[in-house]
C-alpha cells in the first residue's frame, strides 16, 4: 500500500496502539513512527525518563510535548531540547527548576507556549534568565556558521 494509505488507517489509532502495531514487523515499525501521527507527545507523571523514551522522542519530533511532574535531568532536557527545533508547545509542569534551567542554553524558534506552572524554587531571576537570548559562546558570534 502507498504511505498515504498507511497514514490514513494508522490516523485512527491511539498512541498505545500505535506503539503494539510498530511491533508487528518491518515495515509497519516506520510507518507507525511518522512524525505526522505523533504531533502530541505526552509522558507526563512518568517515575523516569528512560534513554529510550528520549530517542522515540527525537524520532517523531513532535509540535507539542508534555514532560510534566517527571524527574527529568537537567542533561536530559538539554540534549532533547537541542535536537526538537519545530516544537511548539512544552509543558513543564512541577518539573524542578534544576531541570527547567537547561531551557536558557537553548532558543526556540518556533515555540509558542511553555508551561512552567508549579515549578519548585522559581524565582524571578530564574526568569529572566529564561527571556533573555541565549549566549553564544562561538567566537566570531555567528550562530549560523559551522
Amino acid at each position: 500500500m502507498q504511505r498515504d494509505v498507511w497514514l490514513a488507517v494508522f490516523q485512527h489509532l491511539s498512541y498505545r496502539e500505535l506503539c503494539v502495531c510498530m511491533r508487528v514487523c518491518r515495515t509497519w515499525s516506520p510507518r507507525c513512527c511518522d512524525k505526522r501521527l505523533w504531533t502530541r507527545i505526552d509522558l507526563s507523571r512518568r517515575k523516569s525518563i528512560t534513554p529510550s523514551m528520549l530517542s522515540g522522542i527525537i524520532r517523531r519530533q513532535p509540535a507539542s510535548l508534555d514532560l510534566s511532574w517527571t524527574n527529568i535531568s537537567k542533561k536530559q532536557l538539554m540534549w532533547l531540547i537541542n535536537r526538537l527545533q519545530g516544537l511548539r508547545e512544552l509543558v513543564l509542569t512541577g518539573c524542578s527548576w534544576c531541570s527547567v534551567s537547561a531551557l536558557s542554553t537553548a532558543s526556540f524558534p518556533a515555540l509558542r507556549l511553555l508551561d512552567l506552572r508549579w515549578i519548585e524554587d522559581v524565582k524571578d531571576s530564574h526568569l529572566r534568565e529564561l527571556l533573555l537570548p541565549p549566549t553564544d559562546s562561538k567566537p566570531g558570534g555567528d550562530e549560523g556558521v559551522l
